[in-house]
């Protein structure tokens, strides 16, 4: 958000959900539940069922609307393998953001108010999932730096500077 609003571009992340919702038909509530995630049992009924299934017809909506997206205007696109699917268009920058598990449920109590014993359970949770799902739609390693442009470690030196950094950086490249 504080990238976005640096810039002075619009920010997509949580509202991919109701855009997805009137895409798709699905409610809200489900797209909340399954986007960016796919686990074990979902790898399990690939080899079994034909056709696409609600996971799927998500993941090809949310392609689609990043695509649509980055090529209307300028933007900070949040996850939903963005990096891969706009890795061959120009004038994008790919940014992973990464953080120790301390800090990580901190941020988890302060803004998510979750109790700290089951913050880090969450935390590999939900990172888990999101893993699973950007290997099952684009074959590589969610976490691996080869994919992005930048790494950058936001305990070592703040999130308003990471925000600054990335801004002086994308400014740069947009200019080329």
């Amino acid at each position: 958000m504080v990238l976005a609003e640096e810039l002075g571009i619009s920010l997509y992340d949580k509202n991919f959900i109701t855009e997805m919702a009137i895409k798709t038909g699905l409610s809200k509530e489900y797209i909340e539940q399954h986007e960016q995630k796919r686990n074990f049992l979902e790898g399990l009924n690939n080899g079994y069922y034909v056709g696409l299934d609600n996971s799927d017809e998500l993941f090809l909506k949310e392609a689609e609307f990043v695509k649509e997206v980055a090529n209307t205007e300028s933007c900070v696109i949040v996850g939903r393998c963005a990096d891969f699917l706009l890795k061959d268009k120009k004038n994008v920058l790919k940014v992973f953001i990464y953080s120790d598990m301390e800090h990580k449920v901190k941020r988890a109590i302060k803004y998510y108010h979750l109790e700290k014993e089951n913050a880090e359970k969450e935390i590999k949770r939900i990172n888990k999932l999101r893993a699973n799902h950007y290997k099952h739609y684009t074959a590589q390693e969610w976490n691996d730096y080869k994919h992005y442009d930048l790494c950058l470690h936001s305990d070592a030196i703040g999130v308003e500077k990471v925000a600054q950094m990335i801004c002086c950086i994308a400014k740069e490249k947009i200019m080329l």
